[in-house]
């Protein structure tokens, strides 16, 4: 999550840029609906490294368990 997090954070000024063009170019719900496009995104990818996440840690424990 920290590298996700840092991308985020390095691109926002190059995002606000492509929101703030879209939109003076075209209307205001286009780069509502990219910006939403963009969310969903970084969503799915958060919830897929989760559940990665757990699914690593879950085999590490078990592993431990068998050991002991």
């Amino acid at each position: 999550m920290g590298l996700l997090n840092t991308c985020a954070m390095a691109s926002a000024p190059v995002m606000t840029t492509i929101f703030t063009t879209i939109s003076g170019m075209g209307d205001v719900c286009y780069a509502l609906i990219v910006l939403l496009a963009v969310e969903a995104t970084v969503l799915f990818v958060a919830v897929r490294m989760g559940i990665k996440v757990k699914k690593t840690e879950k085999g590490v424990n078990s592993t431990v368990a068998v050991n002991d």
